[in-house]
């Protein structure tokens, strides 16, 4: 998974997803990709899974700018060729806020704090982890929307509940 800024990922859309470059601290991690490999698009500031991708190169270096740094001299220099597979509309969008949470790769962080698992610029994740984000996609793409997370009340007062059944309704909060 590719934790990416938001000024990035535009960047590599107006490239057509057909590649996507690496700082300097991936080396060692972008020289294990290999052709086939699956690359998952989370978009920090936006807390957002966008795009899948496959990885249809093993990695080259290329200085030519394209990506912003906030590191000096940070080029993105190690490459690799993608193919976008799961494109989702901005109105589409994966809010990471819905699964995260639910993501064994996260479960090292404070539930509230699960977005720190995506600091870093790059993440191996479990496969469980990047087909239930794959599956929700495709589940968007098909028109069925996302699934959501409905929060269950943790406290149910009696009170609350005795009221809403003397009134006849069927939901008790």
């Amino acid at each position: 998974m590719l934790s990416i800024t938001e000024e990035n990922f535009n960047v590599t859309r107006t490239q057509g997803f057909k590649v996507q470059g690496f700082g300097l601290r991936q080396r060692r991690k972008t020289d294990r990709m290999v052709k086939g490999d699956r690359l998952l698009y989370y978009v920090k500031g936006l807390r957002v899974f966008p795009v899948a991708a496959t990885i249809i190169s093993t990695v080259f270096e290329d200085e030519k700018p394209l990506w912003v740094s906030t590191q000096l001299n940070e080029q993105y220099k190690y490459r690799v060729r993608t193919r976008a597979e799961l494109i989702l509309r901005p109105d589409q969008y994966l809010q990471a806020n819905q699964i995260g949470p639910r993501m064994d790769y996260v479960r090292r962080w404070p539930p509230e704090m699960w977005h720190h698992a995506f600091w870093e610029e790059l993440h191996l994740l479990p496969r469980k982890d990047f087909e239930l984000i794959e599956d929700e996609m495709r589940k968007v793409l098909r028109g069925q929307g996302p699934t959501q997370v409905v929060p269950v009340p943790t406290v149910v007062q009696a009170s609350d509940f005795n009221e809403a059944m003397l009134q006849g309704s069927d939901t008790a909060t």
